[in-house]
């Protein structure tokens, strides 16, 4: 690895670690996954495809979460999408 490639490389991990720390997107996030959380907590016992929806969505997001990171950190060339959604823990 070359000179430049070395300093485009220390650049996307400063500018990842700066989004990653980003207030609004961990508020975003944050927003999200309570709304899923109080949508669970407060539906009645008969809403179950509301609990459930609410369930997988919080799922997405924690494989959204974790792929947004993975990107960001690896860059976009070595992404894939898993096989499992319990391999995107972080």
């Amino acid at each position: 690895m070359n000179t430049a490639e070395l300093e485009l490389k220390k650049r996307r991990a400063q500018r990842a670690e700066q989004l990653l720390k980003d207030e609004l997107i961990k508020e975003a996030f944050s927003a999200i996954d309570k709304a899923c959380y109080n949508t669970i907590k407060y539906s009645k016992h008969d809403q179950e495809s509301i609990r459930q929806d609410a369930y997988m969505f919080a799922r997405c997001l924690d494989a959204f979460k974790a792929s947004f990171e993975r990107i960001i950190r690896d860059g976009v060339e070595t992404f894939q999408i898993p096989k499992d959604i319990n391999q995107l823990k972080r």
